[in-house]
Parts: structure tokens; sequence; C-alpha cells
């Protein structure tokens, strides 16, 4: 069984993140550096390159990517003869056998997105060329800003890798199998990247039969240590079950799953008052399944994942100790 440990970032992974989150309203690191100096109106779009980065770049639901995965997966891909449609619907459908304009439509039609994000994965097919050369320009300027802002983490990374290096010499992997369900494998070579975009997270990315990569956010040990130390109690996790079944915090935290919003726009979505929105907000907040972050006179309200995914490793490990 091989690891290798890289103390540098993949930046074409970390390049889409880092625009994801710009486009979606995400908290990022620096976020003010990389909204300041970032420019999506890249040389030859220079009247439409921010309508072209919100089709791409917006995280749509239902499927949890954007379709700028598309691009890269035809990218990687062509040289064995992936099509524009078949890129495309391997992002979007659980099919993935169109290789005709006629299926492709047909497939999509039969897609459960949103009408909205069907249009826009038809613009994309049909401008696909250009949205093609797009990407790599806003890339390589995303790139390129990115790489003048990373010294500043130069202490960080090396940190977080190595201790990403100390777990793995002690022959400690388990993070990998409980966060993965990994049987790991002698004939398969595991390499770890350090993430500044995917902050709280360990994602797996291009894995093949003889080779996966990791993607290892800088504050993803303080959550995996946290699930470990800081458990919360069982009355706590039954508030939080509580709100689980709750339709309106329920629905309140789906809202939030792929942006951060402030009240009047869960109350739209919601068709309910600002008033009724503070009240279960109060209950998500104080449990800390929300976070809040003031931004001038708005509350912007946004889901904590990583609270909510130690709520439900506490709830799994109370139920499994229940007599039967």
């Amino acid at each position: 069984m091989g690891f290798k440990i890289i103390r540098d970032l993949f930046y074409p992974a970390e390049c889409m993140w880092l625009l994801e989150g710009i486009v979606n309203g995400k908290p990022i690191y620096s976020e003010e550096y990389f909204t300041k100096n970032i420019r999506f109106n890249v040389p030859g779009f220079e009247s439409d390159g921010r309508d072209i980065a919100d089709v791409l770049f917006t995280l749509r639901e239902g499927i949890g990517n954007s379709l700028v995965s598309a691009i890269f997966h035809y990218e990687q891909f062509n040289y064995i003869g992936v099509s524009k449609e078949l890129a495309i619907l391997n992002v979007i459908a659980e099919e993935r056998s169109a290789g005709t304009g006629r299926d492709f439509i047909e497939v999509l039609d039969q897609s459960p997105m949103p009408a909205r994000d069907k249009y826009d994965a038809v613009k994309l097919w049909l401008n696909f060329d250009r949205y093609y050369t797009y990407t790599q320009r806003l890339m390589a300027h995303t790139a390129d800003v990115l790489r003048a802002k990373v010294p500043e983490f130069a202490q960080e990374i090396k940190s977080c890798m190595d201790f990403v290096e100390h777990l793995i010499r002690e022959g400690n992997a388990a993070f990998l199998k409980e966060k993965f369900k990994l049987t790991l494998s002698d004939d398969v070579e595991y390499i770890f990247y350090p993430s500044l975009f995917n902050s709280n997270e360990i994602t797996m990315h291009g894995e093949t039969r003889f080779e996966i990569n990791f993607f290892v956010g800088m504050r993803f040990f303080d959550a995996y240590n946290s699930l470990n130390e800081a458990a919360p109690d069982t009355e706590t996790v039954r508030e939080f079950l509580k709100c689980v079944c709750d339709n309106t915090k329920f629905t309140i935290m789906k809202s939030l799953q792929n942006n951060s919003l402030y009240g009047s726009q869960l109350a739209k979505l919601l068709n309910c008052t600002t008033a009724n929105i503070s009240l279960h907000m109060s209950d998500l907040v104080r449990l800390e399944a929300v976070t809040v972050k003031k931004d001038g006179k708005r509350n912007y309200y946004r889901l904590n994942r990583e609270k909510i995914e130690i709520y439900m490793q506490k709830a799994a490990q109370i139920f499994s100790v229940l007599p039967r």
C-alpha cells in the first residue's frame, strides 16, 4: 500500500472550488482579496463573462455539482471519445449512453432538475466550445491570482500535511475508513493534496483502479477530532432531531444547503413572514446547526455541515445501543 503526501495545491480543483464559492456566495478564505482580484470578464468575454460563470459554477439542486464539471470531464476523457453530450449527462443524470442531440434532450427532459437548470444545461450544450474556451481562460487567470496568495497559507498547509503524514506513518488511516468506507488495498496508491477551499472536508476525486486522490481541508482534522472529543449530549441530539422533524426548520436547512441566505430571502422561499423565520432560526442557531454572519445590516445564515454531521454520528451511536 502506497501513500504520497503532496504539499502544494492541485490548482484545477482549488480554482473550481474557489470560483464556486464566489458565485454561490459561500464563505471562503481571504474572501475580500479573491472577490476583488478575480475578474470574470476575461479577455474575449468582456461583455458576458459573468453570465457564463453563473451558468457554469452555480451549484445545482439535486445533483450537488456545477455544470463546469462537465467541461472538466470532457477535457479528461475526450481522448477516448467522450462527447460533449455524454460529458454533460455524466454530471446531471444517471444516463451514460447519450450520443445524439435527440437522446441528449430526451434524457435531459426526464431529469428531475428544475427547469432553470435544464435551460442552463442546454445553453452549455449549444455553446460548449465557447464555454470551454472561457473556462480555460478563467481558470488560468484564477490560478495566477491564487498562486500570488498561497505563500500566506504556507505554514497552515505545512501543519495540515505534516499531521496527515504523521497519521499515515503511525499506521492510523481510520479517518479514511470512517469517511469513505474504504477497504485499503495494497494495489492502490493513495495521494493526499492540501485544500484551502474545502476547508472543513476531506474529499475523494479522480479515483482509478490503481490511484485515489484525496483533498484534505485545512480544518478537517479539527472537525474530525471534535467528533471524537466533543460530541453533544443525548438531550441536545434529541432537540436537533426534533428540528429535522419540523417541516419549516427542515425546509430552512435544505434551503441553506448550497447558499448563504438572509431572513427575507428565506421568508420569500418559504412563503412566510420574517418573524416566523426568526422564530425557527433561533433554535437552529442555538444548536449551531446554522451559523450567522453579519454583512452590513443583514444577517446571512449558513448551514453548519460539520455540526450536523456530529449530531448524526451521535444519533447513530445512540440508536446502535438501544435494546432490541
